[in-house]
């Protein structure tokens, strides 16, 4: 499990805690107006990693409102989905680990992605059936009442039969919410299901090889253009000798993926030096702080290496250092040509083989 949560990690899937997990496991409504339950105990091992996450559009109807104020109290946040949900669960009765991997699932259904559940009538259900079975028999009872004291009423009869039929027209609409999860967990199983077991873990891996690849190809760009900058930027670099510091090269590429892509992360760096450093493109100065600098891009090209780097191999345990910067890695006229940069891509292509 450690190696497998390393790779995870590396392939920037996020796992969630076991508080997490819990709070999505516990005793609750799913989408569907359903109660599933998950036992923990039925479980030795139980992790999840995700990767993405998008909000779903509400549904404003005034009977969606009204259904959410009468079930629930109050109205739930705006559903959330997960790109990728990767589970790791291993049953108690079991000794094989099982993994899985899922695309589009939602938040609070994360159920669905587990073998073992029970599916229990909602709260809006049970409210319904229990309350109308209870005022059927309130008006069986007044019929009675009114037989025996000789009274010619028979409008709590009536009553009783709408609030019989009120009842199984309750149950009969749980059944038919039954049929519809059940209907859709199997297209969830059917269509969303991604790979499984060591179909994934190739997986996995080949995506963790690809993100290494684009951390040490960011790392490498950012380090060149921050050193060509150093006469505009003397914040980032040392302008003595166009060296990097490893915090103006973490904050750059942060600030440069924000203005890009409108996302805040951290960034780090050591893995991708340590790959730089390890085949001769990137060199590491002592100092007052350390400092970074990198090879031109020919000379980087021809170090490049001819086998492949495993991600099995490479553990790198390394703090992550927060912060941003504004400075442009590179000016338009100090970018290397595009002929260059894809004979660079097709040498670094080798690490995800």
């Amino acid at each position: 499990m450690q190696r497998l949560s390393h790779v995870m990690e590396k392939a920037n899937f996020h796992e969630l805690t076991d508080v997490e997990v819990k709070t999505k496991l516990k005793d609750k409504e799913s989408g569907s107006g359903l109660k599933v339950l998950i036992e923990a105990h039925n479980y030795d091992v139980m992790k999840f990693w995700v990767l993405g996450k998008q909000a779903l559009p509400t549904n404003s109807s005034v009977l969606s409102k009204l259904r959410d104020l009468l079930a629930r109290g109050a109205r739930n946040p705006p559903p959330t989905v997960y790109r990728r949900v990767v589970a790791a669960v291993r049953l108690g009765k079991d000794d094989k680990l099982t993994l899985k991997a899922f695309k589009d699932i939602r938040a609070d259904e994360l159920e669905k992605v587990l073998p073992v559940g029970t599916i229990a009538i909602g709260r809006f259900d049970r409210k319904l059936i229990i309350s109308s079975l209870a005022l059927g028999s309130a008006s069986l009872l007044a019929q009675l009442v009114t037989h025996l004291a000789k009274l010619n009423v028979h409008w709590p009869l009536g009553l009783a039969g709408a609030f019989g039929l009120l009842s199984v027209t309750g149950y009969w609409k749980h059944r038919s919410r039954v049929n519809d999860y059940l209907s859709a967990l199997n297209n969830t199983l059917y269509y969303n299901n991604i790979a499984n077991n060591r179909g994934l873990i190739t997986l996995v891996v080949d995506r963790a090889q690809d993100e290494s690849f684009k951390e040490a190809l960011l790392t490498y760009t950012f380090i060149q253009g921050l050193s060509r900058e150093q006469q505009t930027d003397s914040l980032a670099v040392d302008q003595s000798d166009g060296k990097v510091t490893v915090v103006a090269l973490e904050n750059a590429v942060e600030q440069w993926i924000y203005e890009h892509t409108g996302t805040a992360l951290e960034f780090s760096s050591a893995e991708s030096l340590s790959i730089l450093e390890k085949v001769g493109i990137l060199s590491r100065h002592q100092g007052v702080s350390e400092t970074l600098s990198v090879l031109p891009l020919e000379q980087a090209y021809r170090l490049l290496p001819q086998t492949p780097l495993s991600i099995l191999t490479r553990i790198e345990d390394a703090d992550i250092t927060e912060g941003y910067d504004k400075s442009r890695f590179t000016s338009q006229s100090d970018k290397p040509t595009q002929s260059a940069y894809s004979s660079m891509l097709r040498k670094f292509t080798i690490f995800r083989r």
